[in-house]
């Protein structure tokens, strides 16, 4: 990034130039060098969308019921039926009355979202990775690292382990 100027400057007013240049600098300044083929991260990017569409249902239902099952609101004679049938599902743990909706099938869809969890999460970081953002996708996937390890160890040491 330059600034154009007309006219004689002093060196006080080129440094600020110069500091406002190293400030104002795009992230792409700051590049290593990496080959970059379109085609490839269009078809990393397609992958990434269909299999992250295809299984946004069944993690969007994961989620709910880890919340659920983390606050207990499937147990207890209060709470509907549903909620714990449905529990089976995440647990593949039957309940007393026998129901259970663990199939060969469930499990297997199971297993397959948890692949594909951690195929788009390493798609989804290699995209960040190409991307022109890299040192702030490197910053946030620090970030992503270290925050919960450190709230991990402040749990673990405030319980008293």
């Amino acid at each position: 990034m330059s600034f154009a100027y007309s006219g004689s400057r002093s060196e006080a007013g080129q440094a600020h130039d110069n500091i406002l240049t190293i400030l104002l600098r795009r992230d792409d300044d700051f590049r290593w060098p990496v080959r970059y083929d379109a085609a490839e991260m269009k078809r990393i990017r397609a992958l990434h969308l269909y299999l992250g569409c295809f299984f946004a249902p069944l993690l969007s239902f994961f989620c709910i019921s880890g919340i659920w099952q983390m606050f207990s609101l499937h147990r207890g004679a209060e709470s509907p039926k549903a909620l714990a049938v449905l529990s089976t599902l995440h647990t593949t743990m039957g309940l007393k009355s026998g129901d259970n909706l663990s199939y060969w099938f469930t499990d297997f869809m199971t297993i397959a979202m948890s692949l594909a969890l951690l195929l788009t999460i390493a798609l989804g970081v290699y995209i960040g990775f190409k991307s022109a953002n890299r040192v702030k996708a490197l910053y946030a996937l620090s970030l992503g690292i270290l925050i919960p390890v450190v709230a991990i160890s402040i749990s673990y040491f405030a319980v008293g382990q």
